[in-house]
């Protein structure tokens, strides 16, 4: 049913040649092929941007996992008041980011790998839910990686800063 987000990045000649298979935030999208990013200038060195931008989406798939086997335990995805997240600024600031997940669904909530101004909000009313990795400098990357991975509502004017997953009803938040 899930599948985990697997990316090998290899640095040739100043390309970051990135393949990638994924789950889809629409149904029915299979499509996964070999892209070349040539971005100008890297907001990281290549291999910094990589380690980071790896941990993040593996952070994200285990947390999508963690929560749709919670809500095909208990029949609702776990409830947040409003956002939720590590050093949030905006919403609860909790280590318990994502209510009811650890430890029976994971050994513990994981926290961004690069710094506190960037990190991982949680959103859900127990019918919809949305997590994302906000304010990252990688966005861009992702967005090569798998377009429907940004996040709609924080992609506006050429900056996208945030990309996460998502159920239809959560996109808007």
């Amino acid at each position: 049913m899930n599948r985990r987000i697997s990316k090998v990045a290899t640095v040739l000649s100043g390309a970051i040649l990135v393949s990638a298979c994924s789950d889809s935030n629409s149904p029915g999208d299979t499509s996964s092929a070999p892209t070349s990013l040539n971005s100008p200038a890297p907001v990281a060195p290549p291999s910094r941007l990589d380690s980071v931008l790896d941990t993040r989406l593996t952070d994200l798939a285990a947390v999508k996992a963690a929560i749709e086997k919670y809500k095909a335990d208990k029949g609702s995805f776990p409830i947040s008041s409003g956002w939720s997240g590590v050093g949030s600024k905006w919403g609860m600031d909790t280590a318990d980011w994502v209510p009811g997940l650890v430890p029976n669904y994971l050994p513990s909530l994981p926290v961004d790998p690069k710094s506190a101004s960037s990190q991982y909000l949680y959103w859900s009313d127990g019918k919809n839910y949305k997590i994302i990795a906000h304010e990252i400098d990688d966005c861009e990357a992702v967005r090569q990686l798998d377009r429907s991975m940004i996040d709609p509502s924080r992609d506006r004017d050429g900056r996208c800063w945030a990309y996460g997953y998502w159920t239809d009803g959560g996109v808007a938040k």
